[in-house]
């Protein structure tokens, strides 16, 4: 494998989707369990944007694994993909506290996951 042959827009996409799904995660764990969530957060319209959500993760993350098997070969996504874990949570710590801790960071999650998701989608085909 050399460097001509690495699809190096692929493997950036895939950083940034592996880095936006790692701070998606970080910031949807903080509103388990369920019990401990403020009661502003814990009626319907909080349950259904943290479905939603993490909804939007899981389908960034198939969107992410589907670029990786049809673009990339393993050692090109598997750095792709580890580098964009590593600076996931340090994007979680950037975003401001009324991000991470209120209902305006799951509408983040489901607006960047779902855009994001949609964009590895087009680019995978």
């Amino acid at each position: 494998m050399s460097l001509q042959t690495i699809d190096f827009a692929a493997a950036g996409l895939l950083a940034l989707a592996a880095a936006v799904l790692a701070a998606a995660v970080v910031l949807l764990g903080g509103f388990l369990p369920l019990a401990t969530r403020p009661a502003a957060q814990r009626g319907l319209l909080g349950g259904g944007l943290l479905l939603l959500a993490g909804l939007a993760a899981l389908l960034l993350g198939a969107a992410a694994l589907r670029l990786a098997v049809e673009r990339l070969a393993v050692a090109p996504a598997v750095i792709a993909g580890g580098l964009g874990l590593l600076f996931g949570p340090l994007l979680f710590q950037l975003l401001p506290r009324q991000l991470r801790d209120g209902l305006a960071g799951l509408l983040l999650v489901l607006a960047a996951g779902g855009a994001l998701a949609l964009l590895l989608n087009q680019a995978a085909s």
